[in-house]
C-alpha cells in the first residue's frame, strides 16, 4: 500500500530509465546529444540526491508505435487527429504535404504522426 502522506527519503528511491524504445525501425533513434544530456541529468542526481539509478529494458515497448497509434485511434472524444497536429490554430494540417516537408526534413512532425494522420484520412 503507498504511503502518500509519508515522508520520503529520497535516497531509498531507485530512478530507472530507457535510452529508447529498442529500436524499432519506424521510430527515430534518439539523438546521442539526447543520450549525453540524459547521462548527465541521471549522475547528476546520483550524485545529489544519492539515490540508485538503474538502466532498463522493457521488451515490449519495441512495439510502442502500435501502441501509441491505436490509443490515437481508439480515443473517441478527441478532436482530428490532423486538428491535434494542427496545435491550437482552429484548423488543420494536410498530411500529404507535411509527409513532403517530412521529407526534405522540413516538418516539425514525426512520420508516425504523420502516417497516423494518413490513416485518419482513409488511406
Amino acid at each position: 500500500r503507498v504511503q502518500l502522506d509519508s515522508p520520503v527519503k529520497v535516497s531509498d528511491l531507485t530512478l530507472y530509465y530507457m535510452e529508447d524504445d529498442g529500436g524499432f525501425p519506424l521510430i527515430s533513434p534518439v539523438h546521442p546529444e539526447l543520450k549525453t544530456a540524459m547521462k548527465n541529468f541521471l549522475d547528476g542526481f546520483k550524485r545529489e540526491y544519492k539515490l540508485k539509478v538503474e538502466k532498463v529494458n522493457i521488451p515490449e515497448l519495441y512495439d510502442s508505435l502500435n501502441i501509441w497509434m491505436n490509443g490515437m485511434a481508439s480515443e473517441t472524444s478527441a478532436k482530428p487527429f490532423c486538428q491535434e497536429l494542427a496545435g491550437d490554430t482552429g484548423r488543420s494540417v494536410n498530411p500529404w504535404l507535411e509527409l513532403v516537408k517530412w521529407a526534405v526534413n522540413g516538418s516539425r512532425h514525426t512520420l508516425p504522426a504523420l502516417g497516423l494522420a494518413l490513416l485518419e484520412k482513409g488511406v
